[in-house]
């Protein structure tokens, strides 16, 4: 089976760094093809429609469609992208973030057009399913969790050091991924030190800000490859915040690895991560995205660290399992390309 593999964002400056792309070339290593990068322009235009997207490459597009048995598409939110509806091979359309209000996905014909859309959790596959959408299964992703078996315990002493992935994208997001207020915290709370997983884009705004903090000394940025399992072990928690679901993903890949290491996360209200942190008590989710509750919630993790940690350890992650991804994304593909023969 070949596949293309085609991403609405621009080309991250160190794809590997990214836990979408990470799934992806998972998914071309196994199952052949090549990865597309669709975005109009090197990097993200809040007034760029997301409909443009695609359209200086169609001539690449239709030469694709003569060489692969399918289209797979990753979105980071639920739009249509016209220029993929005259493809003829079957399309799989994957859903990165989580919904967050009523989906409408509008009358454009590119919905019909789908063979099937993966959602990333139950509660958005519940919103696909009742916005009209045919076809809807859910995925969620997948990480090596074998890797994670064996991470050494937490750093001990006085200090609480944090790891913090899912880096902005753009300035603004500084403020709606939490980033400005766990610099804020940090500055708070000597005890605080922060490990950031960086992603190659927007490395000088973050050391200017830290730096602006004064936290200099108790802060890394990583932003080259790094060995996470080796960078978990040197940290107690890890976070993932956003404003809203559509800035994440459902799971971010940085929050399921801290759990498979036993380490507990802190994240915030309206993702599915969340939901899963409710219910096995394996960390603090915020129920507002302010300074105060950051702040409480660090206090509360930190003062509690032995409790939270080990109902971290007991946790049952099978469901994120690397073989359990593939073989979902595998009845996917068999479904989409025994249907579109079938047309």
């Amino acid at each position: 089976m070949k596949v293309a593999y085609h991403f609405m964002i621009p080309r991250p400056p160190v794809p590997e760094l990214d836990g979408a792309v990470q799934e992806a070339i998972w998914l071309r290593d196994h199952f052949g093809g090549s990865i597309h990068y669709l975005y109009p322009t090197d990097r993200f235009r809040r007034w760029l429609p997301s409909g443009l997207c695609g359209v200086r490459q169609l001539a690449e597009l239709r030469s694709l469609d003569r060489e692969v048995d399918l289209h797979h598409l990753f979105s980071p939110g639920l739009r249509a992208y016209p220029a993929l509806r005259g493809l003829s091979r079957p399309l799989v359309y994957t859903l990165l973030t989580g919904l967050d209000e009523a989906v409408r996905p509008g009358r454009s014909g590119f919905w019909s057009r789908l063979s099937e859309v993966v959602a990333p959790d139950a509660h958005a596959l519940d919103l696909l399913t009742a916005s009209g959408l045919p076809r809807v299964v859910a995925i969620p992703p997948g990480i090596e969790l074998e890797s994670f078996s064996s991470v050494r315990k937490p750093p001990g002493g006085e200090e609480f050091v944090l790891l913090a992935g899912s880096a902005p994208w753009s300035v603004g997001q500084f403020a709606t991924k939490g980033f400005d207020m766990l610099l804020e915290v940090a500055s708070e709370l000597p005890w605080l030190r922060l490990v950031l997983l960086w992603r190659g884009a927007l490395h000088e705004e973050i050391a200017r800000r830290v730096a602006s903090a004064g936290l200099g000394e108790r802060v890394e940025i990583h932003q080259e490859t790094v060995a996470v399992a080796e960078t978990l072990g040197g940290v107690h928690a890890a976070v993932a915040l956003a404003r809203g679901p559509r800035l994440l993903k459902a799971y971010p890949h940085s929050l399921l690895e801290a759990l498979a290491a036993g380490r507990p996360i802190v994240t915030s209200a309206g993702l599915a991560i969340g939901d899963l942190v409710r219910e096995t008590g394996a960390g603090v989710v915020l129920e507002r995205h302010d300074r105060g509750s950051l702040r409480e919630a660090l206090e509360r993790l930190r003062s509690d660290y032995p409790a939270y940690r080990e109902r971290t350890e007991r946790l049952d992650l099978a469901k994120f399992s690397r073989q359990r991804f593939l073989a979902s994304y595998e009845a996917v593909y068999r479904r989409a390309v025994s249907e579109g023969a079938g047309r």
